[in-house]
Order: C-alpha cells, then structure tokens, then sequence
C-alpha cells in the first residue's frame, strides 16, 4: 500500500526537492507526495512544489509575523495547526515531514500527530 506524505516547508525548497528527486527516482519506494504546505506565500518552495505537479497548500504562520500580543501569535498558531491537521486527515497521510520549516508547531498538533501517526 502507498503511503502519502504532508510536507511542510518555509523556504527555498531544497529539502523539498531531495524528497520530490528521491519519490520520481523509485528511492522512497511505495511513498507519494500528497500536497506540501507553505506558511510564505512567496517562498521558492511554493513553485518548486508546482513544478513537481504537487498540491500547495499556503497557510499563514507565526513565522516573520508581527503580533500585539502573545495570545494573537497563540490564536495564528492554533488556526494554522488545525488547518495542517484538516489537510492531513483530507488526504489521508501517514506521514507529516518537516523539510526546511521555520516554524514551531503547537502542542496541540504535536500530540493529535503523535496520537495518529
């Protein structure tokens, strides 16, 4: 059985693209690049992820944001962590990478992932 995998990059993509060279050339053998989430709308991974054909998913971080307050930059996280959670159980993987993301993921997310996966 195929296994589907969530990434979740910030940045150039390189990590990325290792994981998108390794699935074409047969080297992650029964493994498939679901979608990637980006929190940068304009990072290079975001294109890098379109030329490789994958589902981009761009969600707003905590990341390089300014807030007012902690509890703002807490609500931002918690929105994001849900969202990447929806997308995961949508597309049914069963496994979340973290390829080059510049963000600390929530408690909450950690435990459901952990709970899941």
């Amino acid at each position: 059985m195929e296994k589907i995998i969530l990434v979740l990059a910030s940045g150039r993509g390189t990590d990325f693209q290792a994981i998108v060279d390794h699935a074409r050339l047969g080297i992650f053998n029964g493994v498939k690049i679901g979608a990637l989430i980006c929190n940068h709308e304009s990072a290079p991974v975001v294109g890098r992820a379109e030329e490789a054909g994958v589902k981009t998913i761009v969600i707003r971080g905590t990341s390089g944001e300014e807030f007012q307050d902690h509890s703002e930059r807490e609500i931002v996280r918690s929105r994001f962590d849900q969202e990447c959670l929806q997308v995961a159980k949508e597309m049914g993987a069963s496994l979340v990478v973290l390829a080059g993301f510049d963000q600390i993921l929530g408690r909450k997310l950690l435990t459901l992932l952990r709970s899941r996966y």
